[in-house]
């Protein structure tokens, strides 16, 4: 076909023009079957067995009308009725038919279709695969005389091959099984040469003699073989093929004329059975057809069409055998009678394959634009299905990308900060009584102001334990619902090192910040360089990183409670100062600062110069507490009416109730702590004589009421209260409660320093050795945490010190009772010879695993901080004995040192308990990463090599190991003891380079003062440095 007349591809037709293009073929085959209705319905009423023209008469006629109209049997391929492949139908007299009744192709079945349930006819369908039988009831049906003659003939070769009288029981199933018997006889004489013609007195095999019918025998045998098997009922027409092959060769014109309609029917007879096939396949299947009407139409003309075909085939095989076999004086002879009707015969079957080739076409082109229409729905769906995955990838992939961008975030800010500041806000209102506060925070003048003026600062400023009012809860109530709006703050807290720190006071309020931000500020990124080094940013560049993300928002109020728990020995407090000036220099409109502490000279004198001298456009304010006394004695009448309420106070009578509360007004001077300390001592007391005892002789302020408390403990636990005191006021980390219990029973002196049997048999009874200075707060543990490695992202119990006041009693020289005594440098000489007694009795006989660290709740804090606590003792203050503890726990490849590596390694904070012997570190690098002066110097001192390089894969040395962590004074220490500064190793290099990497500008300007030589291989120093370091 041209290109222009070219049919479209299918896959493009429009849905209307596909529709049109199935209304033709319909209407053509349609047109087709009314020319044929007069042959179609011939062949229905003869095989239904109605009276025909030449039968209408004949009572003998096999089947009747009910028979032939009986329900299919299920297990039949065909329809009629048929027990165990015998036919029901009756027999026709005198018939000897080879076989005698088939059950019928076709019934009338009542069908229920619509709401009138009205009765319609169905055309019957028969397998396919049984149409040689449905012809041949047919032929039998339409030329009686000629079947019963040629089954007379198939009867007398069967009786002469098998040499016995066959008798039949007439079942289509014997009918295919004997003649599938006939032709493989007769085939196996073929193959055995056993099949010979007499010639000149000579025997010749027939397959030798006729080339033409070599053809037709390859056929028959395949057949038998099973190649052309697909129906086992074409052994019907394959039977006549056989007995027809010796009749072709008699050497006339006559055999030459049947020997050409032989093989062309043999020809007919594959290609049929090889249609059966795949029309079974194909198109046997009608239930996914949209129009069943036309499916069983153009089923039922296909069939009979080729059932047609089938008929006129099976009517030569049978007219030639009898004809050839009455005509012959021998079986095998020569020609007596000539016959020249093959021709006309083969012009007959020619005709009915023609036909059938017309039905076949159109059924195709049916077939081939349903299989197209049904190509273009799919390619439709699967086209709208691509667009709709398209789609769903696309969100996908954004909702992924965006995923990943909030889980890099969300690691970034918990890096940042891993502080919760709602543990202490928590904290504080559970000891929140309502209603106090309420002269500060309604209708207070200064701080209504102070909420709305740009840059402001409010100080609130009193006694320890004053109950300074907290207002976040105030403010998130009257901002947070606005998202412009933001309130964030930070506890400073004297049992946590961390909350004491100014630089995790800025992190954690940038955190905050980001958290209420929907973008994360380019000045937030730019911090990740840093968490990529192992570094932590520098209070400047926080403090920028803040103000930068103060943008945005309308209203920041910042509250930072507690300043004065913030060291003032270390420096930190000033530190702290700084920060505050620096964020206030920068006079950011929206930001509001609240700042609570007592009233300190150092913190009054750092902010005398903002509240006094307040910068241009700053609002300032300073409320000193001992001002507003009558406000802070009715927030206390509050918080004990309160108490009293409640049990066991509630029983009290009224009068003893009034004299309670007014006796400790009198006695707390504006502290919360030290009431709620006398309510722990009245608890006991029962009776209005003891209660009036008690308060007549209640203590003068909160030192002699922690003294008292002190005093009551039973003297057989005051040297292990004592110890845990100690503890808790200096320990790197708030302990948790299995933890403190562990230190309880752990005494340095002992020559076992820790025994199991002395445990407590529930950690938390350590509590009961602390009355009322002590609380027990529920924290989780976040799982990034370094500091709780072994309980991680699990829910634990810290202790901590009831009041910031309770440590600076037991720190104070105000103490009376000296046993008791937390002074800070003896309880780090205690802490650190407790530890190192701890880690070394378990080190001698036990790995450190998860397991381990678990069943000893104390060694992952003693592996990891006894060396800390060594550091904040002067050195002359080490005892012999320390200094011994101390080199044995840092022996090199000793179990002590791969225990502290495998609990916590400064330079590699992963895998940490994968460590092997052959992976430790040299008990010098080990200090160099940790930053421990005085042991950096007790190990040179024994002999340590300052040049060694470690075997961890870092191949680093103690210079690089200090100038990647960024200790100045042990740099100078390895330097002085010639330590080489140009030494090689590692991913990095030498030390300048390990500086570069980290961008630590001082360490840098420190080595090249030393003789470091300028970098001339940048590849991997950070922008940051590289100025520095070349210039």
């Amino acid at each position: 076909m041209a290109d222009g007349n070219k049919a479209p591809d299918s896959t493009t037709l429009p849905k209307s023009k596909s529709k049109v293009m199935f209304s033709t073929i319909k209407n053509k085959f349609k047109k087709f079957q009314q020319s044929t209705e007069a042959r179609t319905h011939l062949s229905n009423t003869a095989v239904l067995g109605r009276p025909s023209s030449n039968h209408r008469n004949d009572s003998s006629r096999p089947g009747t009308d009910d028979e032939q109209c009986a329900p299919a049997h299920e297990n039949q391929g065909m329809a009629g009725v048929v027990d165990n492949g015998n036919a029901t139908t009756a027999e026709a007299p005198n018939s000897s038919s080879f076989v005698a009744a088939v059950a019928h192709p076709l019934s009338v079945n009542s069908i229920e279709k619509g709401p009138t349930a009205q009765n319609v006819v169905k055309p019957e369908l028969y397998s396919t695969l049984e149409l040689w039988n449905v012809a041949y009831d047919e032929l039998k049906l339409k030329e009686e005389k000629l079947i019963q003659e040629y089954e007379e003939r198939l009867r007398g070769d069967l009786t002469t091959m098998l040499g016995a009288t066959i008798a039949f029981s007439g079942s289509k199933v014997e009918r295919k099984d004997l003649m599938r018997r006939l032709l493989i006889r007769k085939i196996d004489d073929i193959k055995e040469n056993t099949w010979k013609l007499k010639f000149g007195g000579q025997e010749i095999p027939v397959k030798d003699l006729a080339q033409p019918v070599v053809g037709i025998i390859q056929w028959a045998d395949d057949y038998i073989s099973g190649a052309l098997n697909a129906n086992p009922y074409a052994s019907v027409a394959w039977a006549g093929v056989s007995l027809l092959l010796p009749l072709t060769l008699n050497p006339s014109k006559q055999a030459a004329s049947l020997a050409k309609c032989l093989d062309y029917v043999s020809d007919l007879i594959v290609r049929s059975t090889m249609r059966e096939s795949l029309y079974e396949r194909r198109y046997g299947s009608q239930e996914d057809n949209k129009d069943q009407e036309f499916a069983l139409s153009s089923y039922k003309m296909y069939q009979d069409t080729l059932k047609s075909l089938y008929v006129e085939i099976l009517k030569f095989q049978a007219s030639s055998i009898c004809y050839l076999s009455k005509n012959s004086t021998s079986r095998l002879g020569l020609d007596v009678v000539k016959h020249d009707d093959w021709d006309s015969s083969l012009n007959k079957i020619q005709g009915r394959e023609n036909a059938f080739c017309k039905v076949y076409e159109i059924l195709k082109d049916t077939r081939d634009q349903e299989i197209r229409e049904a190509v273009f729905q799919r390619h439709r769906e699967k086209i709208e299905a691509m667009g709709s995955i398209s789609c769903n990838i696309i969100a996908l992939q954004k909702s992924v990308d965006d995923k990943q961008r909030e889980a890099e975030r969300k690691e970034l800010l918990n890096w940042l900060s891993s502080i919760d500041p709602s543990e202490n806000h928590n904290t504080a209102l559970r000891a929140h009584q309502e209603g106090t506060g309420d002269w500060l925070l309604q209708g207070n003048d200064d701080f209504e102001t102070w909420k709305t003026k740009p840059n402001s600062l409010l100080w609130l400023n009193g006694k320890a334990g004053s109950g300074n009012a907290s207002v976040i809860q105030h403010l998130r109530g009257s901002y947070e619902p606005n998202p412009e709006n933001v309130v964030a703050f930070f506890y400073f807290s004297f049992t946590d090192g961390k909350k004491q720190d100014t630089v995790e006071m800025l992190s954690s309020i940038v955190k905050q910040l980001c958290c209420r931000r929907p973008d994360t500020p380019t000045c937030v990124e730019a911090l990740r360089q840093y968490k990529e080094k192992g570094q932590r940013s520098d209070l400047k560049t926080l403090a920028s990183t803040l103000l930068a993300a103060l943008h945005g928002f309308t209203h920041v109020h910042l509250v930072l409670d507690a300043l004065d728990e913030c060291p003032y020995e270390s420096g930190a407090r000033e530190t702290l100062l700084c920060a505050i000036h620096l964020i206030l220099e920068k006079k950011p409109d929206n930001l509001h600062l609240f700042l609570t502490s007592r009233r300190e000279v150092d913190i009054e004198a750092g902010l005398k110069p903002l509240i006094s001298i307040p910068p241009l456009n700053t609002f300032t304010v300073d409320i000193n507490l001992s001002t507003v006394q009558d406000a802070l004695d009715l927030d206390i009448g509050l918080h004990i009416d309160q108490k009293l309420n409640a049990e066991p106070f509630r029983s009290w009578p009224n009068d003893v109730k009034e004299e309670a509360k007014t006796a400790l007004i009198r006695n707390a001077d504006g502290m919360f702590q030290y009431v709620s300390c006398q309510f722990d001592a009245l608890r006991g007391h029962r009776g209005k004589y003891r209660i009036r005892e008690a308060l007549r002789d209640l203590p003068k302020g909160l030192d002699a009421t922690y003294d008292r408390m002190l005093r009551s403990i039973d003297p057989r636990y005051q040297k292990q209260v004592a110890s845990i005191l100690k503890w808790l006021s200096f320990s790197c980390r708030p302990l948790l409660v299995e933890e403190l219990a562990e230190a309880f029973i752990l005494d340095p002196e002992k020559a076992i320093p820790f025994n199991e049997d002395d445990r407590l048999f529930n950690p938390e009874e350590v509590l009961a050795y602390l009355p009322g200075l002590v609380v027990k707060v529920p924290v989780h543990i976040d799982q990034y945490s370094d500091e709780y490695f072994i309980k991680r992202d699990e829910d634990a119990f810290q202790i901590r010190f009831v009041h910031f006041s309770v440590k600076e009693y037991l720190s104070s020289t105000r103490m009376t009772q000296e046993d008791f005594s937390a002074a800070e440098k003896t309880s780090h000489l205690h802490i650190s010879e407790s530890c190192l007694a701890y880690h070394l009795q378990l080190s001698a006989s036990t790995l450190a695993t998860k397991n381990t660290l678990k069943q000893f709740a104390l060694w992952e804090y003693t592996a990891r901080n006894w060396s800390i606590h060594l550091e904040e003792v002067a050195r002359e203050l080490w005892t012999p004995s320390l200094v011994s503890h101390a080199t044995q726990a840092l022996s090199a490849n000793s179990q002590s040192l791969l225990n502290m590596v495998r609990v916590w390694n400064p330079g590699n904070l992963r895998n940490n308990l994968q460590t092997t012997p052959e992976s430790l570190v040299s008990p010098l690098y080990y200090a160099a990463s940790t930053g421990v002066f005085k042991l950096a110097s007790l190990l040179i001192h024994n002999g340590a090599d300052v040049n060694e390089i470690s075997p961890d894969g870092r191949e680093q040395s103690p210079l690089q190991a200090a100038a990647y962590k960024g200790h100045k004074e042990i740099i100078g220490l390895l330097l002085h003891h010639h330590a080489s500064i140009h030494q090689e190793g590692g991913y990095f290099g030498n030390a300048l380079q390990v500086a570069a990497f980290t961008g630590r500008q001082d360490i840098i300007q420190l080595l090249l003062d030393r003789g470091a030589e300028r970098v001339t291989d940048t590849k991997i120093l950070s922008n940051f440095s590289l100025i520095v370091v070349l210039r």
